[in-house]
């Protein structure tokens, strides 16, 4: 992951996490997500994706909760990642 790459997903992932400490719904942080950070998001009969500063997460049971638990855990494993290597 390049250090700009590195950089955005930081940003993205203290920006969702000060959100959370605020009690923002879910669903509000994804928006939030989409509209300050450039991230995709789409729902689907089956599958449900958020994807942002080059991190990924899928959820076939959740629109929201699941899935933006699955991304934060993708992102924080992400970052321990490059901060490791």
């Amino acid at each position: 992951m390049s250090p700009a790459m590195l950089a955005r997903l930081q940003a993205a992932t203290a920006w969702a996490m000060a959100e959370v400490n605020k009690n923002t719904k879910d669903i509000d942080i994804i928006n939030g997500l989409v509209k300050h950070h450039a991230a995709t998001y789409r729902t689907g009969a089956s599958t449900n994706s958020l994807r942002c500063a080059g991190v990924s997460a899928t959820c076939t049971w959740s629109k929201d909760k699941g899935l933006f638990k699955a991304w934060r855990k993708n992102a924080t494993l992400k970052i321990m990642a490059e901060n490791a290597g």
